[in-house]
């Protein structure tokens, strides 16, 4: 009887060794890859900018996400909604080419972002009061300034854009 239990006991080892070699049984050992994680979202920063002569250039960025959460590694087109507005190069520098507004979009496959670009070269600056008089030390005064520009907008006509630049509390008399 303890030698029928030895035959039986050697009989389980055996296949259980058969098993183990053999990958415990799977198919073959060896599991599917994962599907590799594919281009979520692409995003320029900054989202907008303004040009503000013909010429001038400002550097994009681009961010590629991944389905899994992780930053992609791959390169991105550049491409300029209007180029007679703005041109964009292969690493994301744009320039100022005429007086609108146009987008600039990074494409990675089917999935893309964009920014708005203003170009405007048409601008004044008004700051209020345009004077102003300090009498005695420490004497502060408030100032405004606004920015005035006209935009070329995609359609063909031209904006006039008002923006309050802020004010400014400035002022020192010395003696």
């Amino acid at each position: 009887m303890i030698t029928s239990f030895f035959k039986s006991f050697a009989r389980v080892v055996a296949i259980a060794a058969v098993f183990t070699a053999c990958g415990g049984g799977s198919d073959g050992g060896t599991t599917p890859p994962l599907p590799a994680p594919t281009v979520q979202s692409v995003s320029i920063t900054p989202a907008s900018a303004v040009l503000t002569s013909v010429g001038a250039t400002r550097a994009l960025t681009s961010e590629v996400r991944l389905s899994n959460g992780s930053a992609g590694t791959q390169t991105v087109t550049w491409t300029s909604g209007d180029a007679t507005i703005a041109t964009v190069s292969a690493t994301g520098s744009v320039t100022a080419v005429a007086r609108g507004q146009t987008s600039v979009t990074a494409t990675v496959g089917s999935v893309s972002g964009s920014a708005t670009i203003v170009v405007v070269t048409s601008q004044t600056i008004t700051v209020m009061p345009s004077t102003a008089t300090l009498t005695s030390l420490g004497q502060t005064a408030t100032l405004t300034a606004t920015l005035t520009a006209e935009v070329r907008l995609s359609n063909g006509e031209y904006e006039r854009a008002d923006r309050d630049v802020g004010e400014r509390h400035a002022g020192r008399r010395d003696g």
